[in-house]
């Protein structure tokens, strides 16, 4: 320690960091039955690993906050078509679920390389994990403490402005597993600390890359998003497409 220096605000004692589990994760069922069951089994392993943490972090179980139309339509993340043909989905999923007697009955399409389907539930999963990502990201930017968002389905394969979808990305639909657009949701519905739009950093690591949101920001200058992803695999896996190192964002 230097006498009478000043530590930057990242190394100075933090507040606990605070982890949001979503009540509605285990019903997302964006997969086939088994996969959903793998990604179900490795939640409860995460929550099992953030359990044996104690009291060194704040935990939020359960948030059952969803995310409204006006959140997702906020700067053209979605457009009104998009979020229209998922409530259509929900409803073609909830009769199947009624024809069927079975409330988890999924409804599904095929792609090149697997299936996404969803259930009468996924849209409810998918808009209470977007409504965290954007309570977690205020209160981070609130308090500088950290957070952690444990939710799915996941978000970073689905653009909901089909007018942004670039190379293989199929617009006006759900893929890999990926319903809405929730990471770029939660920047555009915070705002810096000094007023005026959020500038931030998507930091995509991920076996696949995020096509859905390297699309959603690829003409703006406030957004970085980097991709740290497997090597000639999907959507990529027929080489440059997404993520592909020469490709700079137009807005950079």
């Amino acid at each position: 320690k230097v006498r009478g220096a000043k530590l930057p605000h990242f190394c100075r004692a933090m507040a606990k960091p605070l982890v949001i589990t979503t009540k509605w994760s285990a019903k997302a069922s964006p997969a086939d039955a088994e996969t959903s069951l793998i990604y179900v089994q490795m939640m409860e392993e995460i929550n099992r690993v953030l359990d044996a943490a104690g009291d060194r972090l704040d935990r939020v179980t359960g948030y059952d906050k969803l995310a409204t139309d006006e959140q997702f339509l906020k700067d053209g993340m979605h457009t009104v078509e998009y979020m229209q043909s998922v409530k259509d989905r929900t409803a073609q999923a909830a009769a199947l679920a009624e024809k069927t007697n079975n409330p988890d009955a999924r409804i599904e399409w095929k792609e090149d390389s697997g299936s996404t389907g969803c259930t009468q539930f996924t849209e409810t999963a998918a808009r209470c994990a977007t409504a965290a990502l954007i309570d977690a990201v205020r209160i981070t930017l609130a308090t500088r403490r950290p957070s952690f968002v444990l939710a799915r389905p996941p978000t970073h394969h689905a653009i909901g402005d089909a007018a942004k979808a670039r190379l293989n990305t199929p617009p006006n639909t759900p893929w890999g597993f990926c319903h809405v657009a929730g990471i770029a949701t939660a920047i555009v519905n915070n705002t810096a600390p000094t007023g005026g739009r959020l500038r931030a950093v998507v930091l995509d690591w991920d076996v696949h890359p995020g096509n859905g949101t390297e699309d959603t920001f690829w003409e703006d200058g406030d957004v970085l998003h980097v991709n740290l992803f497997q090597d000639q695999i999907w959507p990529n896996h027929q080489g440059g497409g997404h993520g592909v190192a020469a490709h700079v964002g137009a807005g950079a």
